[in-house]
Parts: C-alpha cells; structure tokens; sequence
C-alpha cells in the first residue's frame, strides 16, 4: 500500500509538470526572424541553385514552428532573415533525429557552409551540446541590414518532424529547464519502478520480476535514444548507431514487453496465440539485427524506409496479440490479466498519436505531447504494471500466509493428537498397574502376611525371609502407584490442578531430600480448561522438580503457579550449584528439552538465569486455551 501511494503521487507530480509545461508553439516572432521552406524532391540541389529558388519566391513561409511532413524521401531547405535585434537569438531545431543538417551563412550573396551535422555525424560537430540542434545566429552588423542563413535539412526515407524557434539565449535555457524537469521526473520514476522490481525479484525470487526489470531496462534505453541522450552521453562517437539506436531498442522493448505480458498473466503455452507472440518475438530480434548490419550510408538510406514500415506494423501486430492475450485470460476469470488491460490503453492512445504524426496526418496539440507523449504513457503503462505487481506480490504473501496458517493448524492438530494418544495410553497403563499388577501385589502381600501370622509354623529363618519380601512388596508396590501417578495424575481430573501439585510438593517434602516452599495462587475451579493442558503443566513443574533433585545439589527450593486472566506464569527456584546460561537453552542432557517441547506446543515462553549468588531461577509464561 505504502508503494502504491508512492506511485500515486509520482502520477500526480507528472501531471502538475504537464500542465506546467503545456504551451503550444506559437508564431514565429517577426521581430526576431522570418523562415520560409522548400522541398528539394530530387535532393541534387546545390546550396547556390537553392539559394536562387529562394530569392526567386520559390520557398514558402512558415507561419509556426511546428511543421509535421511525416514520412519523406525529400530533403527540405530553410531559409532564415534575421532582422536586427537587440539581443543574441538561437535557431532551435526541436528534434533530436535528424540525419544530415548543413548551415549556410549567406555572405555576399554567396552561402557560405559554417556548421554540418546531425546524426550522420559525431555528436561533437554540433555547435551547443544539446539534444536538439541549435545554431549561434551573429547579430546584424547595423540596423536595417537583415541577415540570411540557408539550412539544409536531409532525413529522406524517414518521418520528420520540424518544430523551428527563435530564442533569446535566456529564453532557451528556460525552456531547457523545463525540458530537463520533465526527464529528470520521467527517469526518475522509471529508476524508481527498477529498484522496486529488483527488489520483488531478490524478495520472492520471481523470475516475472526480473523480466520486468529487463523491460524497464529497454525502455529506458528507448527513451534515452528517443530524447537524444543516448547520443549525447553513451554512444557520442557512434553516429553509425545514433540514427540506428531507436528501432533496435524498441525492438528490444516488444520483446521483453511480449515475454513479461505471457508470464505476467500466465499464458497457457498450448494455445495458438502463444504461438504466434513466440514467433513474433523472434521476428523483432531479426529485425534489431537488420538494423544493426553494418549498411553504408546510401544502402541503409534506400532500405529503411521499408525497415521502418515494417516495424510499424509489427508495433500495431504486438498491441493487438497483447489485447487478443489478455482479453482470453480475463474471459478466464484471472484478475491480474485487468491490470495489464489497462496498462495497454495509454499506450494505445498515445501510440496511435504518435503514428499519426510520423504518418504527417495530424500534429500534436501540445509542446509536452509532442516532445514526451510516448514517454508519459510508457510510464503510465509501468505504474499500472507495478501496481498489478504489487498486488500480485501481496497475494503470494497472503497465499503464503494461509498456507503456514494452515500448516500450523494442521501440526497443532496433529501434536494434539498425538497428546491425547499419549495420555489415553498413559490411562491405560496407569490403570493396568493399579487394577491388574497393584491388585495381584495387594494379594501377594496379603497372603504372606498371612503366612507370618500363623508363628508356630514358621521358623526363624523363614519367618525373616517373608519379612523381608513383604517389605519388598510394599515397596514394589509403593513403585507402582507413584508410577501410575507419574503416567495419569489421577488428582487432576477429581480435585484439580491445585490439589495435585499440593501433593506433589508434600511428597518432595515428606521424603526430605529438598526443602521444597510452595505458592499457588488460582486453579481452585478447572473445569473449564481441557485435562491435556492441565496434565502437561503438571507434567512441566514435575520435571523441573525432578531436575533440582537430580542434578542441582540444592536443599531448598521455591515454587510459584499463578493463574492470570489470559495466561499462567510458573517460576521455580532454588539454591543449588546453578546452570551455565550459555547451555540453558539448548542443553538436552538436563531434560530441559522435554519441557521446551511442551511449553512450545501451547506457544509459551521460558527464561533461565544463573542467580547471581548460587543457583538457578526458571520463569515460564503459558498462554490459557
């Protein structure tokens, strides 16, 4: 929830820089420039012939600085008049993706080549190192005088898009922070999807998470390629891949999108459209790799066109077998399969914008739309996706949960078992040593004492001898009571817990080997608690007691049981050589590990400390069924 929240306002703080940064392209200021454009169809124009045609009225002026021309196999010439102006202006080119950009300064009504670049070119042949082309204009030398640049612009075989602008040097670097707002918000939300997909992935160890790392991964890099970054900071000097790098990440980004959407909603690998997303896939890789073969120029001039053509309607085939996918596995009743439903409807609509303008049928409305409209819905798409993640990663814990509830329940029914076992089975044989071999000893007694009642029979010698096996018997049978009482407390059950530890401590008393004090404080009426509880808290302090007796060497010993509202607390105490705390816990010679067992199964807790002075203190707490 925390995560989602989080998401949600990120959603938000885009939207508040959308609106910040919603102005249309306006008119070209007359004060600051007029620019008129040409089609050069044939591209064998010379700047001198281009030069002419302008002069002769053949270009046409642009009323804004937003012309989309869609896709092209022509070069386009710009011819720029700049009256005098008080401050230093900058002619922006709004597109970071164009091939071959030459700039002319008219001199003597001659033009005169002054800067070429574009991404034919290393990145350091332009004249500001920016994302978008932008040219230093000299002032007028005088008032009155107009200056005239002639710019080139070739990206034949490819969609253009001209966004033209004037600028004050201030003017620019506001609208570079605007720009650089927007990325830093865009690539900041995607970092933050990473972490957080990185995380799920080293949590729940999904491997759903790690692809969809990978496909926030490609489409971070589509969207470094996209917005020019890539040229600028990772591949400066590549121009053979900065015209190249878009199409093969974003064939890169619909295969890791594919394969994310197949595991995420868990398509069946059976079905015929599973079939056809795996081939497609391949067909994307095929085509990345056609793009990258090493082409000159000219070749890869004339063929991508058709490349791109291609990877259009491979784009629209991918959104459609998302949607085909996804609607069967709502029809299905999967529920996450609406998560990502709805992650593809941003996409759809911005995309087809997008196609729209490459294809010059319409223009974006809006500076952001145009400059980041793919980007927003691709972040869009992910926030919908984390989500989808999110809630998937709450089921699995909740899923997890249920199943250790369960199992939980299923060992506590089984130990109770086994408890009631053990106790039907110690009834049993209590009883079988009471009633059969308790008896039989009962008769034998009798029967010798008997026999020596009758002295004149017996003699000296024998008269001893049945002495002594009458006493034998005695103690035999004394054995077998204690024992029968070791094995079913057969106090609890007719006068209760308290009764039954009263008696315990008696005997320890009475047989003076511990001095053994005694408090206990409620279990006057236990008939509400079940006997198996009952026994194995008495079965927990006589094993305590018989630990002092047999290993502590102690002469005197305390013993508390309180009954609380919710809980029993037992605290036994004595004086005798103490326990090593480092063992206290895990030592199983002392027969501690019997009585951890138990006091486990009811989820009770137990202390023992070394007293400072001599001896031991053991606190146990019990929650009450």
């Amino acid at each position: 929830m925390r995560f989602c929240a989080m998401a949600l306002a990120g959603f938000c703080l885009i939207l508040s820089v959308f609106f910040a940064y919603s102005p249309t392209y306006a008119q070209i200021s007359a004060q600051k420039g007029k620019i008129s454009m040409w089609k050069d169809s044939d591209l064998t124009h010379s700047p001198d012939q281009a030069y002419q045609y302008a002069l002769s009225g053949k270009f046409a002026t642009l009323k804004t600085g937003n012309y989309n021309i869609g896709f092209t196999t022509a070069a386009y010439w710009l011819l720029l008049e700049q009256p005098a102006y008080p401050d230093s202006l900058l002619l922006v080119l709004g597109n970071a993706h164009l091939n071959d950009i030459r700039f002319y300064e008219i001199v003597a009504e001659k033009p005169v080549l002054k800067y070429q670049t574009g991404d034919h070119y290393q990145f350091s042949k332009r004249p500001v190192p920016d994302p978008f082309f932008i040219f230093p204009l000299a002032p007028a030398p005088e008032p009155g005088v107009v200056t005239q640049y002639l710019i080139r612009i070739d990206k034949h075989n490819e969609s253009l898009q001209l966004r033209v602008d004037l600028m004050t040097i201030p003017e620019f670097y506001t609208q570079l922070a605007k720009k650089n707002l927007i990325n830093g918000v865009l690539s900041g939300m995607v970092l933050l999807l990473v972490i957080y997909g990185s995380f799920l992935f080293l949590t729940v160890k999904d491997p759903l998470y790690l692809f969809y790392v990978g496909y926030l991964l490609a489409t971070c890099l589509w969207l470094l390629a996209d917005q020019g970054y890539g040229y600028q900071y990772l591949w400066p000097d590549f121009p053979y891949f900065a015209s190249r790098s878009r199409p093969v990440f974003n064939c890169l980004m619909n295969i890791t999108a594919l394969h994310f959407m197949q595991v995420f909603i868990e398509q069946n690998t059976e079905k015929r459209v599973f079939k056809i997303i795996k081939a497609l896939k391949w067909t994307f890789l095929s085509l990345a790799l056609l793009f990258l073969l090493p082409l000159s120029t000219l070749v890869y001039g004339k063929s991508v066109y058709f490349l791109l053509l291609l990877l259009l309607f491979l784009n629209v085939m991918s959104t459609f077998l998302m949607l085909w996918s996804v609607s069967e596995r709502i029809k299905a009743g999967y529920k996450q399969a609406w998560f990502y439903l709805a992650s593809i409807f941003p996409l759809l609509f911005f995309g087809i914008l997008e196609v729209l303008v490459h294809a010059g049928v319409s223009k974006m409305p809006m500076a952001f739309l145009a400059g980041f409209g793919i980007q927003t819905a691709l972040i869009i798409q992910t926030i919908i996706l984390t989500f989808g993640l999110a809630y998937r990663f709450n089921s699995y814990r909740l899923d997890r949960e249920q199943l250790l509830l369960a199992v939980n329940r299923e060992q506590q029914e089984m130990t109770s078992r086994i408890l009631e076992s053990q106790e039907t089975e110690r009834r049993k044989i209590s009883d079988q040593l009471h009633d059969d071999i308790g008896t039989t000893l009962s008769i034998a007694n009798w029967q010798v004492n008997a026999v020596l009642s009758d002295e004149e029979a017996l003699t000296e010698k024998a008269k001893m001898n049945l002495e002594k096996a009458a006493e034998a018997l005695q103690m035999v049978s004394a054995k077998i009571r204690r024992l029968g009482h070791n094995l079913s407390p057969w106090a609890i059950q007719k006068y209760g817990l308290n009764k039954a530890v009263t008696d315990l401590a008696y005997q320890i008393n009475v047989s003076e080997q511990l001095a053994l004090e005694y408090a206990i404080f409620g279990f006057e009426s236990c008939g509400h608690y079940p006997l198996s509880f009952l026994n194995e808290v008495y079965r927990i302090i006589q094993e305590l007691v018989n630990n002092i007796l047999k290993h502590a060497g102690a002469r005197h010993a305390y013993l508390e049981l309180i009954e609380h509202e919710d809980h029993i607390s037992i605290i036994v105490e004595d004086n005798g050589k103490g326990i090593d705390d480092s063992l206290s816990m895990r030592s199983s010679g002392i027969g501690l590990e019997n009585i951890l067992g138990k006091i486990a199964h009811f989820h009770g807790q137990m202390e023992i400390k070394r007293k400072s002075e001599h001896g031991t203190i053991v606190v146990i707490r019990i929650p009450l069924p």
